[in-house]
């Protein structure tokens, strides 16, 4: 008695501290020392913290003290708190603890192997059918037990998937069956669900179909469960009807119109399945504002060709978050950030007609979408976006291609996906125009792939074609934090080339060399850079830059070889240097070998070069015999 007068009165302190957890605590700890005496009022106080667990949400806490009340009780307790610690044991997945409680209070006789197991051998007995160990030969229930708990006792059994069919269960859930379905429904639609989560679809047919066509349970959530019963024994048609049923009591159901639009074109009825999934709910929510409905609706239009279609409907699916036309300078600051994370925090200052929260995940924007399910939508939404890309470019809609690729960069689905976002990334640089945003995005690409020699040729390609592009700042600094890479190298010697630096060129291509011995190309860029500043009218020692250049390119011909590529080179860079018997002499050795590389459309052949240089030298020294001789020989048509 002392005991219990303590624990109240530190449950009343705690319930004065505003703690009612604790003071809950207080009172369930008081159970073990109440007077035996009195089962019915330990019963009714245990059923008070019961009932105050469960407005706490702690199903643990409510499951323990009703397992106390069965276990020193069992003749005192009622069918509902059966009920409910069979109901709690059933929401955490423990089937075969719950079937125990049912089993061991409710009466029911179970065989298992030709042995009914005693009280104490039960749960032993249980977890083997479980294990398939055992097979559970018949099961035999009171007459008056009741309905609720039955209809538990299917459920666990049938949750276990243990069963091969149900025909030691078919007594109980005939029992059940014949109940009154207007007064016994949810019941029988428990059961139903259940053996269609389960597979077993067959069993569950006869049950909704009473159910659905009842007064009371002619229910959209009772038709969609019977369609997919019947969508899962094969009756095609049945099941249409049954989604049918869905999307009339309940249009704003995306999922119904979905498996409806797709069993339609099973049945060939291509139209009427795009129809289901065009028809909104209402004027003010349409399928098209729908981003589950349109991509539905995109993957059939691919499927069946309607290429014009799908591209409309494809665009309005990825510009879903962000309605309106990008300005140029969004897509040149766009194009310009280097991380996914700042071009997410940077895209609600561009969006002009609403803001966007570019972290919320899919699930908080589509509440559709069931936990687990983002990743699948991400995933079918980046093949909408691929296949959008590839049929515009078949086309030939650039102009359309470009904004939609930008479009992989600024949807939500993408860009917390590094591998979808360095594809999007990858798909502007490829299809869009060589511009300045071009020119950004290609210089971010390099600075994450140092050592990929194609993508510094990609930078390279539109860097020599961007005349915006005048700062070599970018190169420099790069340079400056990685000086042993020599397309840096290479690349600001380039830059300097072509800005008529040359001396600067000249230092970062010995550069280069002197890192790379055999490195051709900085052999001849620094040879070029010598005939350059011999051809300048203010230079001083001409004689000795001329001799310092060919010394250069001779070293070139011997690490390039004997090629038509070499001799034409050094034909140009004689004839720059005004020497011209040296150029025809190179020119005459160029026209006698083949090109480096040979292909049908003569792509890199340079023998119409090489012979229209030849022919302007031959113009210059007043000999246009020659110069015809050569022009009709090789350079017409």
């Amino acid at each position: 008695q002392s005991k219990i007068e303590v624990l109240s009165k530190k449950s009343e302190y705690f319930e004065q501290l505003q703690m009612p957890i604790k003071a809950l605590q207080c009172r369930e700890q008081m159970l073990p020392f109440m007077d035996r005496d009195n089962p019915a009022g330990i019963l009714s106080f245990a059923r008070n913290i019961y009932n105050d667990n469960m407005e706490f949400e702690d199903e643990n806490a409510a499951i323990s003290v009703l397992q106390y009340m069965h276990k020193e009780f069992p003749s005192d307790i009622d069918s509902e708190d059966v009920h409910n610690l069979a109901e709690l044991l059933m929401s955490q997945k423990s089937y075969i603890k719950s079937s125990e409680v049912i089993i061991k209070h409710c009466g029911v006789v179970v065989q298992f192997d030709n042995v009914v197991p005693s009280a104490e051998d039960l749960i032993t007995s249980l977890e083997a059918f479980e294990r398939k160990e055992v097979k559970l030969n018949s099961l035999v229930f009171p007459a008056l037990m009741p309905v609720d708990l039955r209809s538990k006792l299917v459920q666990c059994f049938v949750r276990t998937k243990v069963l091969e069919t149900l025909s030691v269960l078919t007594n109980l859930i005939k029992s059940l069956a014949d109940t009154d379905v207007e007064n016994f429904g949810d019941i029988h639609y428990d059961i139903a669900e259940t053996m269609v989560e389960c597979g077993y679809h067959e069993e569950a047919r006869p049950i909704l179909y009473s159910l659905v066509h009842s007064d009371k349970y002619n229910k959209a959530a009772v038709w969609q469960t019977f369609g997919q019963c019947l969508n899962a024994l094969g009756d095609l048609k049945a099941a249409t009807e049954a989604y049918t049923q869905v999307v009339e009591m309940a249009p704003g159901y995306y999922g119904a119109r979905v498996t409806l639009s797709s069993l339609l074109q099973q049945m060939g009825q291509n139209e009427v399945a795009l129809d289901v999934l065009s028809r909104g709910p209402s004027e003010e929510s349409e399928a098209s504002a729908d981003q589950l409905l349109l991509l539905h609706k995109c993957q059939l239009l691919h499927s069946q060709g309607k290429m014009d279609e799908f591209i409309v409907e494809a665009r309005k699916l990825l510009s879903f978050s962000f309605p309106g036309q990008f300005s140029h300078e969004f897509i040149r600051v766009l194009l310009g950030i280097r991380t996914a994370k700042c071009r997410r925090s940077i895209l609600p200052q561009f969006l002009t007609n609403k803001r966007v929260d570019s972290d919320k995940d899919l699930s908080s924007e589509i509440p559709e979408l069931k936990q687990g399910e983002e990743k699948k939508f991400r995933t079918n939404l980046w093949d909408v976006y691929i296949k959008l890309c590839n049929v515009m470019h078949e086309k030939g809609m650039m102009d359309e291609l470009l904004e939609t690729a930008i479009l992989g960069l600024t949807s939500p689905a993408f860009s917390h996906d590094a591998t979808m976002v360095k594809d999007a990334e990858f798909l502007c640089l490829k299809m869009g125009p060589v511009s300045i945003n071009i020119y950004h995005l290609a210089r971010n690409m390099i600075l994450e792939e140092k050592n990929n020699n194609q993508a510094w040729n990609l930078y390279s390609y539109i860097f020599t074609r961007v005349r915006e592009v005048a700062d070599l700042r970018f190169a420099t600094r790069a340079l400056m934090k990685n000086p042993c890479s020599l397309a840096l190298g290479m690349l600001n010697g380039n830059a300097r080339l072509i800005s008529g630096t040359y001396k600067q060129a000249l230092g970062e291509y010995l550069t280069v060399f002197k890192n790379a011995q055999d490195n051709d190309m900085a052999l001849l860029c620094s040879a070029l850079c010598f005939v350059h500043l011999a051809s300048q009218s203010y230079s001083v020692k001409k004689n000795v830059l001329i001799t310092q250049a060919i010394c250069l390119l001779q070293a070139y011909k011997e690490l390039r070889g004997e090629c038509q590529e070499t001799y034409y080179n050094l034909g140009r860079a004689m004839n720059q240097l005004d020497i011209q018997y040296a150029a025809v002499y190179y020119y005459k050795k160029a026209l006698e070998l083949p090109p480096v590389v040979a292909d049908e459309q003569g792509t890199f052949d340079l023998t119409r070069e090489i012979a229209y240089s030849l022919a302007q030298v031959y113009i210059k020294s007043n000999n246009p015999v020659y110069a015809r001789y050569y022009i009709e020989k090789y350079c017409v048509i």
